[in-house]
């Protein structure tokens, strides 16, 4: 099913409208907090860190740069994970340990909405699960950041296989 463009615009401006919305433990972004260091050079860098650590098994780090409430459309067609808790994050690592990633962003693109930014990119890698299952990419992966306490944090991960379109 092909979408019109104006619905895959509303979907991510739905998205980056419900990032922006603090949680009851989150203070609103302030001046001090939003800006300047909020620049698409800062968030590609932390992006790119982010997917090195996440392939060197560094699960510490890269939880550290998500949001208190992140949600996640993986690649192993699981539903809408919720992360929210700890106990969120060990499930996560438990149904994810042993499986080795390697995956590169490339194409990155950055757009800035305030503190709120949507990075679009093409992943190039793979991930070797336990049982011998391998995905391997290209991968078509959506993220949305959001300016917290002076750091950029994940709030939402989409990745979907990139697939080619039918002939006609």
């Amino acid at each position: 099913m092909k979408l019109p463009a104006a619905s895959i615009v509303l979907s991510v401006s739905i998205i980056a409208a419900a990032a922006c919305t603090p949680t009851a433990d989150q203070e609103p972004a302030t001046d001090e907090t939003a800006s300047p260091q909020a620049d698409v050079e800062s968030l590609e860098a932390t992006i790119n860190a982010h997917w090195e650590a996440f392939s060197a098994g560094d699960r510490q780090t890269t939880a550290d740069q998500h949001m208190a409430r992140f949600t996640l459309f993986s690649m192993d067609d699981a539903p809408l994970w919720v992360l929210e808790s700890e106990e969120d994050y060990a499930a996560i690592a438990e149904a994810w340990a042993d499986a080795q990633h390697d995956w590169r962003p490339g194409d990155l693109t950055v757009d800035l909405y305030g503190n709120v930014a949507v990075a679009a990119f093409q992943a190039e890698g793979s991930t070797a699960w336990p049982d011998g299952r391998v995905v391997e990419g290209p991968r078509r992966v959506t993220e949305v950041w959001v300016w917290d306490g002076g750091e950029w944090k994940e709030a939402h991960h989409h990745d979907s296989p990139l697939v080619s379109a039918p002939a006609e």
